[in-house]
């Protein structure tokens, strides 16, 4: 059987809506979002996305022209994080290292933005 088929589609919403509303057990991402939890928490994501910001220059060379975005997910709900061009993680992203599919074990992250 098909994992797309419409049995296992319902049965993995009921799944999702029993462990969330009747058990009141909540993803990582959802907690942080509703401020339940602190973002400075570890907890591991896995990168689903990686969006890179670049602008070409006079000399054709490509300059970053601001910091990367990469998408995180904790297998439900995602957010995106930006990657600071200094900071080691740029450089992991820029050497093919963090790919997505990449599991991240993540700790003192900020959230911002939002309401």
């Amino acid at each position: 059987q098909s994992a797309l088929s419409l049995q296992n589609i319902m049965e993995r919403l009921k799944y999702r809506y029993d462990r969330e509303i009747d058990r009141a057990e909540r993803p990582i991402l959802r907690k942080i979002c509703e401020k339940d939890d602190a973002s400075t928490r570890s907890m591991i994501l896995v990168v689903t996305r990686i969006a890179s910001n670049t602008l070409r220059s006079a000399q054709d060379d490509l300059t970053p022209l601001s910091s990367d975005v990469i998408e995180l997910s904790d297998g439900w709900y995602r957010l995106t994080a930006k990657v600071q061009p200094a900071d080691y993680l740029a450089d992991l992203v820029a050497a093919g290292k963090i790919q997505s599919g990449t599991k991240l074990i993540c700790q003192n992250m900020n959230l911002s933005g939002g309401g």
